[in-house]
Formats: C-alpha cells, structure tokens, sequence
C-alpha cells in the first residue's frame, strides 16, 4: 500500500478569527426522525475562544477535502476534535458532523444517524431510507437492502463538494456492520461526498485501493504535536501569557507537542506569579494535579485490566522492547510472550506507545504519561519488587544493549555490576558513538571503583572540548598494565586527544603504539592503518589507495554496527575524494557519514564539517546555493561545530563572491579557534580561509602576508598540493617571479599524489605565470568540466591572463555569468592594469557582463583608449546591455515606457515623437538621412532640415532620459554614417510584436491560440494622432489589414473546429475596434443565425446593408444568401 500523504512541517501561525457556521434548523421540529435522535451528536463541538488557529493542519485539511478518505489517527488529547469544529466552521467544504459512541456500532443506529448528519443541510434527506427504517418491525429489511437504498439517495446532497466527519471512530472499529457499510460507503458514494475518519487508532478497514489511487491522505500523532513556534503562539497570542525561551523549550520537551498537556499547563499557571511558574515547569509531572485526573480518567481509566497492568509496570521501561516487556511482566514461554506482543501492539493502536520511527523495534510512552504510571506503579509495588522488575530487565539486555543493562542495573542498585557492564562495552561505545551517554552515568554508579577502560570513555568525553585534560587523566592510567582490548582503547583516545590539541608528533607515535603491538584488536589495528595513510597523503603519498583503505574500513564499521567510527572513516573517504576532485562521489560518501553520524542517536560535531564539505561540493557541482538542509547548521553561528567547519563554508563563499557571510564565518573560525573548538587542520583551513577572502577582495598583499605563516607541513589530507596551489596563486598575484617554479613544483606533487582538485587550479596558475594561451585555454577547459570552484578559486589570476585570448574560451564566459559576484571586482581590479593588454581584455569582458556601475568606468577607459580601441567604444556596448528597455506603444494612442516612466505624446515635443514613429514604420526601425529629411521636412532647405534633425534627437533622447548623456547613456535613437536607427536591443514596440505574431499565426500550421494571441496584440490603429501623415499611412493600413486576416482566420479555424460562440465573441470583438470591417460583419451575421439567433442576425444585417450601401454604392447580398452559404470568406 503507498504510504497516506502527510502534512508539512509546522511554521509559526497566527490565530484567524471564527468563521460564522450556517444556520440548519429549518424544518426541524417537523422531521419525526430527527427528535429521536441525539443532536449534539450530529452537530460540530463549539470551539472555544481560546484556540490557537493551527493553519498548517485547516490547510492541509483543505488541500485534501478532495481525497476520497482522511484519516486523523491520534491518541486522547492531541486536538483532533478541536481541529475539525474549526475547520467544519470555515466553510471551505460543506461538512457534515456524525460523533461515535459505542452503540452507533449497531447497523440500524447508524444509519439513523448518517441520515441525521445529512438533514443538518438538507431537511427531509432520504426518505426512503427513513421510511425503511421507521417500519423495520414490520417489514424487517436486511441491512444491506436499507444501505443500497441510503446509497441511491446520496445524489440529493448535490454536487457541492461535501465531507461527513467520523468523529472517535475508534469506538466502533470492532463493528463488522459499520465497516462493511463504511466500505461499500466509500466505493458507491457520490464523488462529491468524501469522509474524514478521526480515532484513537487506526481503522480496520481495507484501504490499499484508495491508498493506491492516492485518494487516502492521513494525519497523525506527529502531525498533530505543537511545534515550539505553535506553543509559543499559543501561549503568547491565545492564552495571553507569554513563556521566556527557555521555559518554552522546558515545555516542549516534556509535553512533546500535546495539546491537552498545555491546556492543563495553562489552566495550572494562569494565575501564578512568574517565578512560582518557572517552579511548575521545572517540576511539571503526569503524577499530580490536574494533568494527573485527566489521565487517570481519559485516557488510563478506560483500559481493561491486563491492559492496565501491563502499561503501569512496562513504564519502568525508557524503551518498551518486547524482551524487556516480558522481563518486566516475568514471562515465560511462547505463550506468556505471544501476550506481551499482543498488548504491545494493542497499547500502540491505543496510541499509548509510540515508535522513534516506522522501523524501530521498541515503543515509548509520552514523558507525562510515564510519569502518571509510574507513580501508579509506585503506590501498586513494593522497592524490592520494582528493584527485581529492574534487575530482570538488566539481565535480558547485557547481552546486547549495555546502556540499557547498565541503566536498570543502577535502578536496581547492582552498582557493581553497572559498572562492570560499562567497562565491558567501552569499545562498543566508542564505536557506536555512545561514549557520552555512558560518561553521564557514571555520577549514578555509586562506591565502586573506576576501571581504565570507563576512565578511558571519560577521557574521550572530555577530549573534544579540553583534550590536554584527556591527556592527563590517561597519564594515569598504566596501559602495559591493561588487557589488550583496554590498551588499545586507551591508545586510540591518546590518538585522538592529540590530534584535537595540535600534537602531529604524539598523534604518530601512538598511531605505531597501535600497529606495532601484535595484541591490537583488529578493529582498532584497521583505523590506526587508516589514519597513517591519511597522513601520509600530506607530504606527496597517492590518494587512491588511502582511499580504497578508508572505504573498506567504513564499510566493515557499518556492518559492526559502530556507527560512529563509520560515520568518521566515511567523511575521511569524502575528504580524500575532495582533494582527488571526484565530486559525485563526494557527495555519496558524505551522504554515508550524515546517515552513520544520525544512527548513532547523539550530536556529533564532526556531522557539521561534513555538511559544511557538502556545501563546498554542491558549488563545485554548479549549484550557486548550494544544498541548503546541509548547509543550514554551519551557517548559523549558534551551532556546535569545529572551527573547519565555519572555515570550510567561509572560504567557499569567498570564492563564489558572497563576502559579507564569508568575512562572519570566518570570523567566527578564528574566535572557536581560540576557544579551543579545533584539530590537527583546523587552525590551516582558517589560515586558508582568511587567504582566499583576501584574494576575492583584492587585497593580495595582505593574502602574501598569510601565506607565509602557513606551514608546508601539516596534517590534512593532500596538504603539499593544496599549499603549493595557494601560495602560488598568491604569490603570482602579488607579481612575485617564483610563481610559475611554484606551481611547476605543485603540478608534479599533485599529479603523484593523485589531487586533481588542486592540480587544475596549479595549472591555471602556471600558465598565466608562463604566458602560455594555449595552455591557459586546456586548463580551463578541464578545470570548468571538474568543478565551478576551479575558476572561480583562480578568477583573479585568470583576469591577468585575459589578454593570451583572442576571445575568452565559453567556459570562462559561462563562469562570469553564473558568478558575477566574484568575477565582476576580479575583472575591475584587472581594468585598471598597468598592463595595457591585460586592461583591455578586463574591459571587453565587462561590456559584455558588467553592471551599470560599471559605465563609469568603460565611459573612462573608452576615453583614454581611444587609438587603440580604433572607434570602438565598450561603454556603448555595455549601456545597450544594461539600460532599460523603451516600450513603445503604437497601436492606440501613443505612449511610450522606460525604467519605471510613461511618457504620454502630449508630454513631449510632437516633431521628436514623430521621428520616432517615423522609424518606427521604416524597416529594420532605420533609415537614410536623407529620408529621414525628405519626409519630415520636405520643406525646408537642406541645412536647416539637418539642424532640425540634430535638435530634434537632441530631445527625443532627453525625452526617454532626462538625464541623458552623451557618453555615459544609452542611445536609444543612433545617428552615424548618415543613418538613423532605433536600437533593435533597447527598443520595442507594439507595432512590431503584433506583426511578428501575425505573420506567425497565418503563415503557420492552424493553431488558435497563436492567433489569438496575434489579435490581442492589437489593440488599435497605430498611431492615430499621426493619421495624416503619410509616411504613416502604409504601415497603419498593412497592420489594419493584417488584423482583419487574422481575425478572419481565426473566425474559420474556430468554426471548423464547431466552436461558433468562440468564433461570435472574436467577431464582435473585432467590430469594436473597426465597426466598418463589411466582411467581419457578414460573419458576424452568419454566426448569429448557425447559433440560432435569428432576430439578431436580422438587425446586424440591416446594419450591414445601409453600410455596404453607403460604402460600396450597390445592392447588399441579401440575408438570405448570407445565412445560406457556409462561413464568408470576404466580400
């Protein structure tokens, strides 16, 4: 069965104010049926003032009125009710209203009350059915012939879209009559009437046909929780006390979302002072108050016996796992344990318990809930008898799940045997990531002595924040002294915490601590040989191998189920993979750690550093925002993280351009730096941070400065390659001659190495210091292929280079258009050049892709470069591009558009509107000079036609831009060579789109909707106020009459087609804007009479004839020859 489409998450919501319901008492007190009815049970629940309008729910109830069956499965007090009365009052469906009780589970009753329900808006509803029903002691009908008949009366609910509400059908869900009717319900209905199902579990119906045809959509428990941004609106907003942050988060956590534990809340602190609320929210339990009656009579009260039983002692359980449960309970045998599983699966359908996930093994109760049980437990029990409850537990559990063993060992005071299950699962909890958990136990474990293997879990803990305090505490412990296991236990936290203080010396010597000593597990062994290879990729060693190594080892991880050490090794494999630039499957192995790390069930800071190389990888791949649930953490300067991970995400942006978010990310890198929340390469991915920042600024001096301090030798994966690529970048920017020996030095490291990430920027690098085009052109080709960082990390020395192009390669003109941001300052530092190539290449790029703020600047350069550009100018090319577009309306009255303006005629001088419209009529918008002359002043001498020519461009271009300027605006209307022309990519008019959409609509394949496109276009004769003018004459009348064609055309098409009330709206439309078109209006009349309209073809005809008459001096076909022939095609 496809899984019930579910709802959205949960975003903040502001209260919306009731909807009024319709009134339905008509007709009631003479309804016989209805009075033996109950009504409240077919009326919605009021809903009360207080209530918070939860708008992702009434909007996703909307969003699926449609869908034949909703379901809304929910344990007691999760406002199921509440959210339907206040979506049945809203009127988005019409809703009709049926709530359960226990004797609704008779066939008889209902059906009553479904008839009931759909009197509530249609009085006197199936009367057959009724009359069925009122003589069923004398006719006894079958419950299937009433049904059918009920079935054939559901057409007199109409066709408005309808939802009957199965309020607390969880009461009658062991009915075989309701569920076999409800079935047959749902499949004969009318496709108007849809159902809504809301219980406490879900139905025993089979819905695996409407699941499949995607017409069941279903809300849950999950569903219905408050979100925190919920529980703050609803307190603030609704209840009008607002809750501080952290009471808020307290609230959440122990209520988890449930709607009536805050109503309860609520009704306990409404009218307390703010610090004895603070006090109940700390203390806020299910074993007292008034939270307490609720579940006492709600939801516990209503089990039966064994049920209750079984939920009060399985509450000694964090996690209720069938083994665990029969512990509890001392079951024994298949029998005894086939009744656990049955009343596990039972409470769960009760909603008593429920799942982490759709896949997990054990259950848990509500945090409130618990605390109510356990509280029953205590007043049913003894300590000795809850201790023994424990202690089976424990026993069940060591075998594989030592937390929980541990825990219920504690609880049942065997202090020493917790603590020797600790010590035995020291080394599962490292690989399982658990360390933490188990550290937290340790203040419980009381008079025992700590073992070296749990003291090395406490140093673990304690190494990601203050490793020189691990360090100490493992100092003294004797390792030699330890079993095999415990030693290199010890030794692997030794490992770590070097690596998180800096120490590349200690690191290495217990990395052969490990390898050298034959009594090291293999599994320990494994990751130690890992890590060496990692290291040893620093100083030139190929990657491939380590990275084949690493990947075996994740994968034997994962299957060990020490997810942790997995989630570790698959970054490590994802980082290897980076420096070797095979982003695709970056992405996969990064992928492989987030879901290693999210199985551990804790927070891993070492999670963020991944997201953060997701985020690097993404903008590789080409995504400008790269993938932003990954990248979301890092981003937030809140998050826990490592100083590499803000690093990471910091000099990626810096390379995209986004320096603002870039110089606070950063920021942030060097102050946990100083905090101590940094490794073994974290203090040089800041260092490269700050680098890169300073390149995509300009400032390479400051990048030189950086570079010195950044070491050739450090722990990272590829190091040498990475470090000879950037201080060779840095120092050809900064002019230095060792650039290109740097960088031939890289490229032979990187290519040993295998770092083809870093050997494609080292070439680019090479061959700008070289002046060598050609290899330029391959380096950025292959470098554009591997991933969009390539350029975008090199950009300032690729803006160097320019000049070794005739023309730029389409890869780096793709990259400047993808990436403005940092191409365009690259490409304005390179403008100012002393190198006069360099500048001019700078500048071609920029007229091609610069902004407006980047016309000063060409306007400079044209000016000083004036010989060498040769009658070029760049700010020309560039002000076409960048300036807004002149929208010219000419068909109608004439007005004209630019950057936000209308301009109307009467605004302007008539002789500069006039010359546009003259080229507007010319061809190609252009014409001589001399025509120009001839037609507007045919008049006047030769030198004073051209000084009124030049006068009138003069104010035309002032009456587009009022602050135009020779140079540094756009030229709307050029005059050269004794020509003028409208720019073809500035300028547009009406005229012209119409007749490119005509010409379009007749000359291809009959398509209506391009036709009719063409004839909207048109929306007058163009330019009436130059109607006398002769130049004008031509194109008005080619226009005109291409309008009529196409109408015409459209008129056939439209007939054919057998749409004639399609064809009659186009022809009169077409009247309105030429009432003297004789043709239209003999289709006109010949679509009045094809539709029946006679009377109305007779006076649109004696309209027609007193026109043909008057226009064409002779007799009009008559009517009769009009209507008789098929569609005219024109006189």
């Amino acid at each position: 069965m496809t899984e019930p489409r579910s709802v959205p998450e949960a975003s903040p919501v502001a209260r919306t104010p009731p909807v009024r319901r319709r009134s339905s008492t008509r007709g009631r007190e003479r309804d016989p049926l209805l009075a033996s009815i109950i009504r409240s049970k077919v009326e919605a629940s009021p809903v009360r003032d207080q209530t918070l309008s939860r708008e992702r729910l009434l909007g996703w109830l909307a969003d699926h009125a449609d869908d034949r069956l909703k379901l809304i499965i929910a344990e007691a007090g999760y406002g199921k009710t509440t959210l339907l009365a206040d979506f049945a009052r809203r009127d988005v469906v019409r809703c009709l209203w049926y709530k359960l009780e226990s004797s609704d589970g008779d066939w008889v009753t209902f059906i009553n009350y479904f008839i009931a329900a759909c009197r509530e808006v249609v009085p006197g509803f199936a009367p057959s059915t009724a009359s069925l029903l009122r003589d069923m002691a004398v006719m006894n009908p079958s419950r299937d012939i009433v049904l059918g008949s009920l079935i054939s009366e559901l057409g007199a609910l109409g066709e408005a879209p309808t939802m009957l509400i199965l309020d607390d059908f969880h009461v009658v869900d062991e009915s075989t009559d309701v569920a076999e009717m409800l079935g047959r319900l749902l499949e004969r209905a009318p496709t108007s009437l849809t159902f809504l199902i809301s219980s406490r579990r879900r139905p025993d119906l089979q819905l695996g046909r409407l699941a499949a045809k995607g017409e069941l959509a279903q809300l849950t428990t999950d569903d219905l929780r408050f979100s925190p941004a919920e529980t703050e609106e609803l307190f603030a907003s609704t209840y009008g006390h607002p809750l501080e942050p952290d009471l808020l988060r307290q609230v959440d956590a122990r209520t988890e979302g449930w709607g009536a534990s805050l109503q309860l809340l609520y009704s306990s602190i409404r009218s307390r002072p703010p610090a004895e609320v603070r006090s109940f929210i700390r203390v806020m339990s299910g074993a007292k108050g008034s939270l307490y009656d609720f579940l006492a009579e709600e939801v516990v009260g209503h089990l039966d016996p064994d049920m209750q039983r079984f939920v009060t002692r399985t509450a000694l359980l964090q996690r209720v796992d069938p083994r665990y449960a029969a512990a509890i309970l001392g079951a024994s045998g298949a029998a005894e344990s086939a009744e656990v599983v049955r009343l596990l699966m039972e409470a769960e359908d009760l909603g008593l318990l429920g799942r982490s996930s759709l896949t997990s093994v054990s259950r848990r109760f509500h945090p409130l809930l618990r605390d109510f049980l356990l509280g029953r437990l205590d007043e049913q029990t003894t300590s000795d008898e809850r201790a023994e409850m424990h202690r089976r537990v424990a026993h069940v559990a060591e075998t594989d799940d030592w937390l929980t063993a541990c825990h219920h060992y504690i609880q049942a005071g065997d202090h020493k045997d917790a603590m020797r299950t600790l010590a035995d699962a020291a080394s599962e909890a490292l690989g399982s990531g658990s360390w933490g958990a188990a550290t937290e136990m340790l203040p419980s474990i009381k008079n025992v002595e700590i073992p070296p293997a749990v003291m090395a879990l406490e140093a673990r803990a304690r190494a990601e924040v203050n490793p020189r305090a691990a360090l100490d505490l493992l100092a003294t412990v004797d390792s030699s002294a330890q079993p095999p296991e415990t030693r290199a236990l010890i030794r692997q936290i030794q490992a770590y915490a070097c690596y998180r203080a800096g120490d590349f010396n200690d690191l290495r010597l217990h990395l052969n601590e490990l390898l050298n000593d034959p009594s090291t597990p293999t599994s320990a062994r494994s990751i130690a040989r890992a890590y060496r290879a990692m290291l040893a990729s620093h100083e030139g060693a190929t990657l491939r191998d380590a990275l084949l190594l690493i990947t075996n080892l994740a994968q034997a991880q994962v299957r060990a189920g020490h997810h942790y050490y997995a989630g570790v090794s698959y970054h490590n494999a994802a980082v290897t993979a980076l420096v070797q630039g095979d982003y695709r499957l970056v992405v996969q192995l990064a992928e492989n750690a987030l879901l290693e790390f999210q199985s551990t069930g804790a927070q891993h800071f070492e999670a963020q550093s991944t997201r953060a190389m997701l985020f690097t990888v993404q903008r590789e791949l080409g995504v400008p925002d790269g993938v932003r649930q990954e990248v979301a953490p890092p981003l937030d300067l809140r998050a826990e993280g490592d100083a590499d991970a803000f690093a990471e995400v910091g000099a990626t942006l810096a390379v995209c351009g986004d320096i603002d978010p870039a110089t606070e990310l950063i920021a942030e890198a060097r102050r946990r730096t100083a905090e101590g929340r940094t490794d073994l390469t974290a203090g040089t991915a800041v260092v490269w941070a700050e680098l890169l920042l300073e390149v995509a600024t300009g400032r390479y001096a400051a990048a030189q400065a950086l570079a010195a301090t950044a070491t050739p030798n450090a722990a990272e994966v590829g190091y040498l390659s990475t470090w000879l690529a950037r201080i060779s970048l840095v120092a050809l920017l900064a002019g230095e001659a060792e650039a290109r020996e740097l960088a031939e030095r890289g490229i032979r490291v990187a290519e040993r190495q295998g770092a083809r990430r870093f050997e494609v920027r080292l070439r680019i690098v090479h061959a700008v210091a070289s002046e060598d085009g050609p290899a330029l052109r391959r380096a950025l080709t292959v470098g554009a292929g591997l991933g969009a960082l390539t350029l975008l990390e090199t950009a300032d020395a690729i803006a160097i280079g320019l000049y070794l192009f005739d023309e730029p390669p389409g890869e780096l003109t793709e990259s400047v258009r993808a990436w403005p941001h940092r191409w365009l300052p690259a490409l304005r530092r390179a403008l100012t050049s002393s190198h006069p190539p360099t500048s001019f290449a700078a500048a071609r790029l920029l007229a091609e892709h610069g902004t407006r703020e980047d016309i000063p600047r060409l306007v400079a350069f044209d000016r000083t470069q004036r010989k060498r550009l040769k009658g070029r100018r760049l700010a020309r090319t560039l002000l076409s591009r960048v300036s807004p577009s002149l929208l010219v309306h000419d068909l109608g009255r004439v007005e004209y558009e630019t950057d936000g303006r209308m301009i109307t005629l009467s605004e302007t001088r008539r002789k500069s509107a006039a010359l546009l419209m003259y080229l507007v009529t010319r061809p190609q918008h252009t014409a001589t000079r001399e025509q120009v002359l001839d037609d507007l002043w045919p008049d006047a001498e030769p030198d004073a036609a051209a000084n009124s020519l030049n006068q009138t461009l003069y104010f035309l271009r002032r009456d587009i831009d009022p602050w135009y300027d020779e140079h540094g605006s756009a030229n709307y209307v050029s005059y050269e060579s004794e020509i003028v022309w409208l720019d073809p990519a500035l300028v547009t008019t009406d005229s012209a789109t119409f007749a490119d959409a005509s010409i379009g609509a007749l000359t291809g394949e009959a398509d209506a909707a391009r036709m009719a496109a063409a004839v909207r276009a048109y929306h007058g004769r163009f330019a009436p106020e130059f109607e006398y003018e002769e130049w004008s004459l031509a194109w008005r009348d080619q226009l005109h009459a291409t309008y009529l064609a196409v109408v015409q055309a459209l008129t056939r098409h439209l007939v054919a087609a057998g749409n004639l009330e399609g064809a009659l709206r186009e022809c009169q439309q077409a009247l309105t804007v030429d009432p003297s078109s004789l043709d239209i209006e003999m289709q006109l009349i010949w679509l009045y009479g094809a539709i029946g309209t006679p009377a109305a073809a007779m006076r649109q005809y004696d309209h027609f004839a007193r026109a043909y008459g008057s226009d064409i001096g002779a007799e009009p076909p008559s009517l009769a020859a009009v209507l008789g022939a098929g569609l005219p095609t024109g006189h």
